[in-house]
């Protein structure tokens, strides 16, 4: 709450729980490559309802981007993208963890972003490589998603919709590189900032990567996220 505080963030929909503990997760990083494993507690963030949802509806209808992803119920998440999409808000959907979602969910989704190994649980196949990513996009599209954007680690990200497809290089940050833990979700957080600042999607796509690169330069999560003079001045 101090760091929402800090950095001007509304937290009027933040719900304090007196009965369940905020989330934990236990963070195992290589210290060679900054690579990580995860093991997530969900805590008071597994104990979301689609009431909780309705009582945001207000905030969610004045937004731009509903951005969610999967630590909370399967269930109350679907829902959320429903509520949104039904007020013609823009959906972004990062399926993390990956899990099971409904058909028409994935209609519903106006921007899909998983990593290589939530994308290969959709799709059943290894994503790995550049090539295996196109396939699975096209996979992803045939499902009803609008666009697709797999990020491949220090491999890039690969974007695909109807109109186009196009395949983005990482920031080469060399040794600067020393826990990739949070990068995904600054990159999806970066990529809802850029679309709500009109930018196209390419560089949308690379302000995005910026953010998550410059993450991993630092221990942490919330922590390690960089302020916009950084992210600014790596992608120019």
């Amino acid at each position: 709450m101090e760091m929402y505080g800090e950095s001007n963030i509304d937290s009027s929909n933040v719900i304090v729980s007196d009965e369940h503990a905020t989330g934990v997760a236990g963070i195992m990083v290589n210290k060679q490559t900054g690579e990580n494993a995860i093991n997530v507690v969900p805590g008071a963030a597994g104990k979301i309802t689609n009431k909780d949802i309705d009582h945001a509806v207000e905030s969610i209808k004045q937004s731009s981007i509903f951005l969610t992803q999967l630590e909370t119920p399967i269930e109350v998440a679907e829902y959320a993208i429903k509520v949104a999409h039904s007020h013609k808000v823009t959906t972004i959907l990062n399926p993390a963890p990956a899990a099971q979602l409904q058909d028409e969910t994935f209609q519903l989704v106006d921007y899909f972003i998983p990593n290589e190994s939530e994308a290969s649980f959709y799709v059943k196949h290894k994503v790995e490589t550049q090539e295996d990513a196109k396939k699975a996009a096209s996979q992803l599209l045939k499902k009803g998603v609008k666009n697709v954007i797999i990020t491949l680690g220090e491999k890039g990200v690969y974007f695909s919709n109807e109109k186009e497809s196009f395949h983005i290089n990482a920031f080469d940050l060399g040794n600067r590189v020393i826990d990739t833990t949070g990068a995904g979700d600054g990159f999806v957080a970066g990529l809802a900032v850029a679309l709500t600042e009109d930018k196209k999607i390419n560089d949308a796509i690379k302000f995005a990567s910026a953010l998550a690169g410059l993450s991993t330069t630092k221990i942490g999560t919330a922590k390690s996220m960089p302020n916009r003079v950084e992210i600014d001045s790596l992608n120019d």
